[in-house]
């Protein structure tokens, strides 16, 4: 096994040559709030201060074995992981020593200090090869968040997610997890809804797309819109309680403006007789195809 210092050495070299813009990154960044400690065993553990104090992310006895009580509450059999919180590494190796071939697990982290700490006691050269089963979100962008979602759930075999923390970074930074746990929990959710909207509608696109072929050919190119209406008002038109509001008043400017409505919204104005000028249909969620 390679010492602290050698791996650490092994870390920035393999950043500096396949991450170039991350080692920038890291060799700017001034550890200010976290700072490395030696524990009873020998082992490299990890303070960080909030408001002053600091508090231990590890134990300052053993870091290993107590990620190995943690994990040990985890099960590690399901196969979709979250991991809250990397510290360290500790508690991710023993996910990785345990866990199924095919489990796949999203690791996530707000804080890039720990990223630069933990590159004394974790070999990343070999957690960024494992891009089958191991995925890693570093930062505090909730945007980027949802996005890895969609490519760490493999929708084909999710079955259970199964949620593990390092307890005491949660702790100190829970308005970051429960966040990112609700992030989450709405993703998958979503990602799920799309997938059976697929397997259960997937026959209307080519029976859609032959009933609308006609039209199609009749219809002009959209280039031929250019400049048509330019210095006319346009109203889009979206679905919810301010349609059910206002529809009434839409058919009284019809004739004075471009009306362009949502795909959802197109039913509620033919109810009322109102013909849209245009319709927009850009969303198709399981929600939407009910309406």
């Amino acid at each position: 096994m390679a010492s602290p210092e050698n791996l650490f050495e092994k870390n920035i070299a393999f950043f500096q040559t396949q991450l170039p813009d991350f080692y920038d990154m890291l060799m700017r960044l001034d550890c200010q709030r976290s700072q490395l400690h030696l524990a009873k065993d020998k082992s490299y553990t990890l303070t960080y201060t909030v408001s002053g104090n600091s508090y231990y992310i590890h134990s300052k006895y053993s870091p290993g074995k107590e990620s190995r009580k943690l994990v040990d509450s985890i099960n590690t059999d399901g196969d979709h992981i979250v991991l809250f919180g990397l510290g360290l590494g500790y508690m991710l190796t023993e996910i990785l020593k345990s866990k199924k071939p095919k489990t796949r697990i999203l690791v996530v982290e707000p804080e890039i200090e720990f990223i630069k700490q933990s590159l004394h006691c974790l070999d990343w050269s070999t957690l960024l090869s494992r891009t089958e089963d191991l995925h890693i979100h570093i930062g505090t962008d909730f945007n980027e968040l949802a996005q890895r979602i969609h490519q760490f759930v493999k929708i084909t075999t999710f079955d259970s997610l199964v949620f593990g923390e390092l307890a005491a970074e949660v702790r100190l930074l829970k308005p970051f997890f429960d966040e990112a746990k609700r992030v989450i929990d709405a993703e998958i959710k979503t990602h799920l809804i799309d997938f059976k909207t697929v397997l259960a509608e997937d026959f209307m696109v080519p029976r859609n797309i032959i009933n609308n072929y006609p039209l199609i050919l009749e219809g002009r190119a959209g280039q031929s819109l250019e400049g048509m209406f330019q210095g006319v008002p346009g109203i889009i038109i979206s679905a919810g309680p301010s349609l059910d509001k206002n529809i009434l008043h839409l058919k009284q400017v019809r004739d004075r403006a471009i009306m362009i409505a949502v795909d959802t919204a197109l039913k509620p104005l033919l109810n009322r007789s109102i013909q849209p000028h245009f319709t927009a249909i850009a969303d198709p969620s399981f929600k939407n195809y009910l309406h």
